[in-house]
């Protein structure tokens, strides 16, 4: 916990996460997220 409300850590997440769409070879769907570290330091 980083000592951010919910709303705070949705706010950034919408604005700092990268979002990736993988499939697997039988179709299955799949997302990634990956965010910064230094966005915390």
């Amino acid at each position: 916990h980083l000592g951010m409300s919910a709303d705070d850590a949705y706010s950034l997440a919408s604005v700092a996460i990268d979002l990736g769409i993988t499939q697997v070879v039988d179709g299955t769907l799949g997302c990634h997220a990956a965010i910064d570290r230094s966005i915390f330091a």
